[in-house]
């Protein structure tokens, strides 16, 4: 999410110096209409801030401003991140809670990982990955199980491992 949201707001900021720029006083109605379009692109400082500080205002902005995440995932997210705050800052653990919690956020970031594409990841190092490995290729009960139907396929390659995810049709 955070590198979906600083790409927005680098085209917002680079809107707000185009309005900035923009000829003061009337212009022609298609003038006008530039104008009001891309003042609308344009996100406040203050907003800005509270974006890159407030997990709900991330949310609100990628799902209700920008239609990046859908309404029930946010709404789910909102809830988990709660759970979240309510286990790390209060200490209080609901164990009967917390496997459907994290099931619906591996569905979810899942999820996000296909609709957002945020870029790759790989991490670099002379460690033993056999853990991820069996960890991973369990595919058969969890391919199964998931119901958007997606892999995580480990890749060794130069001494580096890659974590894919893929859809079940899509190809490699």
């Amino acid at each position: 999410m955070h590198r979906v949201i600083e790409g927005k707001l680098q085209y917002a900021n680079m809107y707000a110096r185009m309005v900035e720029n923009f000829p003061e006083g009337p212009l022609d109605p298609e003038g006008e209409k530039i104008r009001r379009d891309l003042s609308l692109e344009v996100v406040p400082l203050k907003q800005q801030k509270q974006i890159r500080r407030i997990f709900g205002e991330k949310i609100l902005f990628l799902s209700k401003d920008h239609d990046c995440i859908p309404g029930p995932s946010a709404r789910a997210l909102r809830h988990l991140h709660d759970y979240r705050n309510e286990t790390q800052h209060q200490d209080q653990v609901r164990s009967e809670s917390i496997r459907p919690a994290v099931l619906i956020l591996f569905d979810i970031a899942t999820d996000l990982l296909v609709r957002l594409q945020p870029g790759t990841t790989s991490w670099v190092g002379g460690e033993n990955y056999d853990w991820l490995k069996s960890t991973v290729f369990a595919t058969t009960p969890a391919a199964s199980t998931c119901p958007k139907r997606y892999i995580l396929v480990l890749r060794r390659s130069y001494g580096r491992a890659y974590l894919l995810m893929r859809k079940e049709s899509a190809p490699l």
